[in-house]
C-alpha cells in the first residue's frame, strides 16, 4: 500500500517531485496470477488521479500490429494534449506474442 500512496503522490503533483529532483514513473508492471485484483489496482489508481491522468485499457487478444502502431499513435497525440501522461493498461499481456511449445 505505501507503494501504492508513493505512486499516487508522484502522479498527482510531478511539478513538486522534479523540484525536489525525483522522478515521475514512466512505467508501473502489476504482475500475478489470475484473480489477484490487477485489474481492480489499475482502476483504483487511475480513479485516485480525478481524471488528471487519462487511462486506456487493452487486452493483449486486440493488439496486432496494426492495431498497436494505432493506439500509441492515437495515445503520443492525447498524451500530448494532457501534458505528456496517460495510463495505458494491458491486460493478460501473457496472451501477446507467440506461444512458446
Amino acid at each position: 500500500m505505501r507503494e501504492a500512496r508513493s505512486l499516487l503522490a508522484r502522479l498527482r503533483h510531478p511539478d513538486l517531485v522534479h523540484a525536489a529532483g525525483g522522478t515521475v514513473p514512466h512505467g508501473v508492471l502489476l504482475y500475478g496470477p489470475p484473480g489477484t485484483g490487477k485489474t481492480l489496482v489499475a482502476d483504483f489508481l487511475a480513479s485516485q488521479l480525478g481524471g488528471q491522468v487519462p487511462m486506456y485499457q487493452f487486452s493483449a487478444d486486440e493488439l496486432s500490429g496494426s492495431a498497436v502502431r494505432a493506439i500509441f499513435g492515437h495515445l503520443s497525440e492525447h498524451a500530448a494534449a494532457v501534458g505528456g501522461r496517460v495510463v495505458l493498461y494491458l491486460d493478460e499481456i501473457d496472451g501477446f506474442g507467440p506461444r512458446s511449445r
